[in-house]
């Protein structure tokens, strides 16, 4: 069995990329699959990071000896969000063993804090998605719950409309609270988005509003809708 990681990165600090790199070897993560690129409605974006990101990428992973696969769009992803993680997941299919490894999704502020005796709960489980624990400290505060970011590597797994809704070619919608979890209690995930410079974070809040006002995440017909808010713990 492997876990994969699977990072959605764009413009991003140097220091950050290699972090979160280093911080998934605490996992276990044997490759990495890192995809590159602005969402098409993110601000003055673009295809490519830059050569000292790629180049970061690169070389932590190598220093971690994990196997490393960089994609790099020609243009921002017109598809936004979806489009960009459901290529990721056809690049790590390349990878996997399918039904038997295991995907682990991050972005460039998500860094693990604690893993360990998580393996063999994914090697014993029947179920196909995982919860960690994942919280944010702000000023010393922590809050947080469970997300569930690691999935059975089963093909054609994929983002269904909006960029929570994890569909398995069966119909199942991994993000489904009836649909059974493995909690993987002993890893933990510090999201650190609050700890972005000015400009980064003006310019996330475009994108998300931008996304909402165009409805790129809805289907037909489909009312409002908002993020899930992460389930409390404790």
């Amino acid at each position: 069995m492997k876990i994969i990681g699977i990072l959605s990165w764009y413009d991003e600090q140097p220091a950050w990329l290699s972090g979160v790199i280093a911080s998934l070897s605490k996992v276990g993560i044997t490759h990495l699959v890192a995809v590159d690129g602005a969402y098409g409605l993110y601000p003055n974006g673009r295809g490519y990071s830059g050569p000292g990101q790629h180049q970061v990428v690169m070389e932590t992973c190598q220093g971690l000896q994990m196997g490393c696969l960089i994609y790099t769009p020609p243009e921002p992803w017109f598809g936004n969000e979806v489009e960009k993680r459901n290529y990721a997941f056809q690049l790590a299919e390349t990878i996997a063993e399918p039904n038997e490894d295991w995907y682990f999704l991050v972005d460039a502020d998500h860094f693990v804090s604690t893993a360990i005796g998580h393996t063999k709960v994914l090697e014993q489980t029947e179920c196909d998605v995982a919860e960690v624990r994942f919280f944010e400290r702000y000023g010393g505060i922590d809050s947080g719950g469970m997300l569930r970011c690691v999935f059975r590597a089963i093909p054609g797994l994929r983002f269904d409309t909006n960029h929570f809704t994890y569909r398995l070619p069966d119909g199942r919608n991994l993000h489904n609270p009836t649909e059974p979890c493995a909690g993987l209690h002993m890893i933990e995930v510090e999201h650190r988005t609050m700890n972005r410079d000015r400009w980064r974070k003006e310019s996330q809040q475009s994108y998300y509003t931008r996304r909402d006002e165009l409805r790129v995440e809805y289907a037909p017909d489909e009312t409002p809708f908002s993020m899930p808010e992460v389930e409390e713990v404790g």
